[in-house]
């Protein structure tokens, strides 16, 4: 296998190559599992040698220009299974050469859109180019961007709209089931390449038929049907959704003075879908994608705003903020069986598409210009959700303070950085009231085991609200949250390792290191740590005696802080990144194996006297020991040095 692989690999230089591959492509005769590997190998193939040049490999011109001439025709006629490697192969090919370097891809795409019949050619085609439209998506704006979208648009903006028209008018009018999934499938392709097509600049075409385009827009965002819903998942009826509202948010934010004129029956039918979706986690992303809409409308201000009305914000708090606030059942799932997820979505703002986080920032949006309504109306309903919870089951209590706490957090927060934390509030909401009436008591209750997803949401707002909160009680509950290093719950412990090592850094709100963090420093001095498997971080904790000879100079720091070890989310237990170091211990965190004994071997060749390994702890352990040995660097009264991971 490896001698025939050499020998493949040998060859790919050699002119011709990429045809013979092509010619095994296009014949029927051959096995259908031999066509797939050769499209897999193809596509490698075209990743591996399009961009070389020169004596040292690379495919020839000659060949260049027949893969080009050939590959859109061959694709559009191949199997799915091959289709979908060559579709690859085309991007890659498009990503260096459109158009400069291949000028009769957009006519012949033209051609295939205007004269075919066939809905897997049409379907086949309109995906063709919303991938290779992609690239303007990720480019910054320059005159060389310009004048490629400029070429595309005129050479594709009628086409486009005759297809989004005619597909939608077929779908609209009533279609056999069978065919509605071909159908939702071009236009799904066909309102990526519109978004494409406008997101550098609003073509002229397009402003001038813009009627015509959300007219569309709106009528499929009414549309229903099983064959196309979701069972379970998303189906591409939620994407297709999804891909309006999306489209809707680029005009609202680029072009609003051509947007306004579609300003209301856009928030009407946005507002009429997110009422009507039911909580099943197929609908998350176009949930998340609506509220997107709507907070970028309601951050901005319009001649006739619809959020000017309190009936209106009131309806938005109450029908959409507060039912994608509160937990659901796989939540809390999520919770207790997924800790790691839960922590990465919440802690590490990776949630940028949950209905929790975009009801949050539709909070922040609506408050920005209308601060004083938006406030009187959320305190309203948390104290509502508050005395709802005083009468409520014991978990459904729960669920009603955890969405109070992050309420109040979207209501509060006017201005935060990921190091400093909150640096701007609104001052209409009391936090210390908050934190007072709510966060304190749950803290300080026992057992540690009762309600962790509130003890959770409570450490969490303490570390949002560090800054803010008075020095003396936070003096008075830092004990209590020591306490929860030793919580059964993962998301508890690994939460309250955060807040200590984020209240360690507020200057002059905490107690001394010696004072405050002794009963943490106990719960992480243990000898013994499991090792469910061989990825981890590095265990210096046997070095403890000699732990302050070994801390590093400020040269030294400065050489570990220029190593970087990437993050990975490949599978396996603790196989995990929950923290961005800064400072003296920088960033260490579950890698891998491999990962692990890199860097335990830059380590031991700058202490070549330390004995170092590499294990698997918990995440509580890394980032208090994090913030215990900058205290140890900066308090020089501090004696007890305590277990940890040596600098990355």
């Amino acid at each position: 296998m490896r001698s025939a692989e050499q020998q493949l690999r040998a060859a790919e230089v050699q002119p011709g190559f990429g045809l013979v591959l092509l010619e095994l492509l296009r014949s029927g005769s051959v096995d259908t599992s031999a066509r797939q590997a050769g499209a897999i190998y193809f596509k490698n193939y075209i990743k591996r040698q399009w961009c070389v040049e020169g004596a040292g490999g690379g495919i020839s011109s000659s060949d260049r220009q027949a893969i080009k001439q050939h590959i859109l025709s061959l694709m559009l006629q191949a199997p799915k299974q091959v289709q979908v490697q060559l579709s690859a192969g085309l991007e890659e090919i498009s990503i260096t050469d459109y158009p400069a370097e291949w000028q009769s891809l957009l006519p012949e795409m033209v051609q295939h859109l205007k004269t075919s019949q066939d809905m897997s050619i049409l379907k086949g085609t309109m995906q063709t180019a919303h991938t290779v439209f992609l690239k303007f998506r990720a480019q910054a704006r320059s005159e060389d961007l310009l004048r490629e979208v400029k070429y595309t648009v005129t050479g594709f903006q009628e086409t486009h709209l005759a297809v989004f028209t005619a597909t939608c008018t077929r779908v609209l009018g009533g279609l056999p089931a069978d065919q509605l999934v071909t159908h939702f499938e071009l236009l799904l392709a066909t309102i990526g390449a519109f978004f494409s097509l406008n997101v550098i600049d609003l073509p002229e075409f397009f402003e001038d038929h813009r009627e015509e385009y959300f007219r569309g827009f709106l009528e499929l965002l009414k549309f229903q049907h099983e064959a196309v819903a979701g069972q379970g998942q998303q189906g591409l009826l939620e994407q297709v959704k999804g891909a309006i509202c999306e489209c809707f948010v680029l005009y609202a934010e680029k072009y609003q003075e051509e947007f306004m004129p579609f300003l209301l029956p856009c928030v009407k039918e946005v507002w009429t879908l997110l009422v009507g979706l039911d909580q099943q986690e197929k609908n998350d992303q176009l949930v998340a994608k609506g509220i997107h809409f709507l907070s970028s409308t309601a951050a901005t201000q319009w001649p006739q705003s619809p959020f000017e009305d309190p009936n209106v914000l009131s309806g938005i708090c109450e029908k959409v903020v507060f039912p994608n606030v509160l937990l659901r059942d796989s939540d809390v799932e999520l919770f207790e069986e997924n800790p790691l997820e839960y922590v990465r979505r919440d802690m590490e703002a990776a949630d940028q598409e949950t209905r929790r986080r975009s009801s949050m920032d539709l909070v922040k949006a609506m408050g920005k210009v209308n601060e004083a309504k938006v406030t009187e109306i959320l305190i309203g309903y948390v104290k509502a959700l508050m005395e709802k919870a005083s009468q409520a089951a014991a978990g459904q209590a729960e669920r009603y303070k955890d969405a109070c706490i992050f309420l109040c957090i979207a209501m509060a927060v006017r201005e935060q950085t990921h190091r400093e934390g909150v640096t701007a509030t609104n001052q209409n909401v009391n936090v210390l009231d908050f934190f007072s009436s709510l966060v304190v008591p749950e803290l300080t209750s026992e057992p540690l085991a009762q309600r962790p997803v509130l003890r959770a949401s409570c450490l969490k707002f303490v570390t949002v609200f560090r800054n803010q909160l008075p020095r003396e009680q936070i003096s008075q509950l830092l004990p209590a949250i020591c306490k929860h290093i030793t919580a059964e719950s993962a998301v508890v412990h690994t939460y309250a390792a955060i807040c200590i090592e984020k209240l360690l850094r507020v200057k002059d709100k905490t107690p001394q290191a010696d004072e405050s963090t002794t009963p943490c420093t106990g719960c992480i001095r243990a000898e013994g740590t499991d090792v469910p498997n061989a990825r981890g971080d590095l265990d210096v904790s046997h070095l403890a005696s000699v732990w302050r000879s070994l801390l590093p100079t400020e040269r030294e720091q400065a050489e570990m802080d220029s190593v970087r070890v990437e993050r990975n989310e490949g599978e396996g237990h603790n196989n995990y990144s929950s923290f961005n170091g800064e400072g003296p211990l920088g960033q260490l965190t579950s890698l891998g194996y491999r990962q692990c004994r890199s860097a335990g071997a830059e380590l031991r060749r700058r202490y070549p006297m330390a004995s170092i390994r590499a294990f698997s702890t918990a995440l509580d352990q890394r980032l208090l020991c994090k913030s215990l040995h900058r205290e140890v660097r900066r308090c020089s009264q501090t004696t007890m040095a305590p277990a940890g991971a040596m600098p990355s």
